[in-house]
């Protein structure tokens, strides 16, 4: 069985110590904010990967 292609909108406003990131998703808004750093980095992969495995059946 195939999926459905996952589509996401993401919007990033990175500064010196932190980083927003906005995401929207079928119609639904989510806003998470980062630090600045390696940690951060990793932080908002997993997030972003939790948002896709949240909406694979859209």
């Amino acid at each position: 069985m195939s999926q459905a292609p996952f589509h996401s909108t993401i919007g990033v406003d990175i500064a010196k110590k932190k980083f927003d990131v906005a995401s929207l998703i079928a119609s639904k808004y989510k806003h998470k904010v980062f630090d600045n750093n390696e940690a951060g980095y990793i932080a908002f992969i997993a997030w972003f990967l939790s948002l896709y495995t949240a909406n694979q059946g859209l």
